[in-house]
């Protein structure tokens, strides 16, 4: 609702506390839970699900994914629900309509939970690769996942050349997934791409190597396996 600001801390001695603000007094924290996690706070992401209680997930290198009710004075009762995934968390989100969680790690891996945080499925994104018969993609690594309510979840990953590529699963309740590949991206990087922002409405992927070296594609529907020529490099859909 914008009345509450969250951010996650890194391991000081032996807390990481996730720290609330009100932005109509930020002169200092309303409350703090430091006993959610006990390393780096890594990921935070407040549900857009409306419901009585403001519910945060929270994930972290101690390898746990919480849900909190960050309206919970005190820290014992916040944790709602907690699971632990035995790896270093890098990213995680709400799956379309806060139906779930997905999270990926720092060794490629890749999940989706319940609600309640149980475990669905858990994958290494490098393998299998994907066949299209007009073209091929292995992937080396998770570059960040996009939710929308009419596209559901994609994935973005990316080659240790500099391409990317979007994928998308429709089976994201089972243990095993089924990846498809969406589209390709390639020739915009040489090298590791650390980020992507995609707007659906004007059809514009921003995508990123370092914080000072941004490039900006433009993506329309276009046949299948036809490329067209971009601001920094090509879109194969």
């Amino acid at each position: 609702d914008g009345m509450m600001i969250a951010a996650g801390a890194e391991l000081k001695g032996d807390e990481a506390p996730i720290l609330y603000w009100d932005p109509r007094a930020p002169a200092a924290p309303v409350r703090a839970h430091a006993s959610t996690h006990s390393d780096d706070v890594t990921v935070l992401h407040f549900s857009r699900t409306s419901g009585a209680s403001r519910v945060l997930l929270s994930a972290s290198s101690d390898g746990l994914l919480s849900l909190s009710n960050a309206d919970e004075e005190d820290e014992d009762e916040a944790v709602v629900h907690v699971a632990n995934w035995g790896c270093s968390i890098a990213q995680a989100g709400w799956m379309p309509g806060g139906s779930g969680v997905w999270a990926s790690s720092d060794m490629e891996t890749f999940s989706t939970w319940s609600c309640e945080l149980d475990p669905r499925a858990s994958l290494d994104v490098r393998g299998p690769s994907l066949d299209t018969g007009q073209a091929q993609w292995v992937t080396d690594y998770i570059i960040g996942c996009h939710t929308s309510e009419r596209n559901g979840l994609s994935v973005f990953v990316g080659s240790n050349e500099g391409d990317s590529a979007l994928v998308r699963s429709t089976h994201w309740e089972q243990g095993a997934v089924n990846w498809e590949l969406e589209r390709m991206f390639v020739g915009a990087h040489t090298g590791v791409i650390r980020s992507v922002l995609w707007d659906e409405q004007v059809s514009d992927l921003v995508s990123s190597r370092f914080i000072y070296l941004i490039q900006t594609r433009t993506t329309f529907s276009l046949p299948a396996a036809r490329m067209r020529s971009c601001m920094h490099g090509h879109v194969l859909l």
